[in-house]
């Protein structure tokens, strides 16, 4: 099974390295699930198309997938928490 590179941009990263410990821990399973499945388990859509996730307690994560460059790009992380 083909693993997919995730890349973070430079807002999204600093958002992730300020999560409280549960909502950084909830975020790296989702990160390690779409580097698996970037549909998560859906069907794959059109190129670098947006999608969404949820995770923990009030987090979303908007990422695009690159199924040419089997990479996922992480644009926004959202955490209400």
């Amino acid at each position: 099974m083909v693993r997919f590179a995730v890349r973070f941009t430079g807002s999204a990263a600093r958002t992730r390295d300020d999560l409280p410990g549960p909502a950084r821990r909830a975020l790296d399973d989702l990160v390690e699930r779409l580097a698996s499945d970037p549909f998560l388990g859906g069907a794959p859509a059109e190129a670098a198309a947006e999608h969404s996730a949820t995770f923990g307690r009030g987090g979303v994560l908007e990422y695009a997938v690159h199924t040419r460059l089997t990479t996922v790009s992480v644009i926004r992380i959202v955490y209400m928490g």
